[in-house]
């Protein structure tokens, strides 16, 4: 594996946070990345996320679409939280979870980076 730093794959996980962080309202769980010193908060931060994540979408409360961008006929993916907005993006897989976690091994700075593009997205959204 590379030693550079996927930007996609961050951005993904950075979605993950904010959709849990929107859904649920609250902002526990980008807090907690954004302020995390150890892999094991950033581990914990990922696992209540996609609990989160995964309820909403088990409800149909959560959904993953395209949408074409006005004037143009180009798709582009989106994460729809049903009544309370929508991020521009796709959610992680395993494969981009395990590969940030690999990140964070090395630089836990990682983390922190992309509890503040969560923090961003959120705060953009609503």
């Amino acid at each position: 594996m590379s030693s550079e730093v996927n930007e996609i794959v961050l951005k993904k996980v950075a979605n993950l946070l904010a959709v849990a962080t929107i859904y649920a309202e609250t902002p526990t769980f980008t807090d907690r990345m954004a302020n995390s010193l150890s892999k094991e908060s950033v581990v914990r931060s990922i696992y209540d996320a996609e609990r989160i994540v995964s309820v909403g979408k088990s409800r149909g409360e959560i959904m993953e679409t395209t949408e074409v961008e006005e004037g143009t006929n180009e798709s582009r993916p989106i994460i729809v939280i049903k009544e309370k907005g929508k991020i521009y993006g796709t959610l992680p897989n395993e494969s981009d979870i395990s590969e940030f976690l690999d990140y964070v091994e090395r630089d836990i700075y990682l983390a922190r980076k992309v509890g503040a593009i969560a923090m961003s997205i959120v705060n953009k959204t609503g």
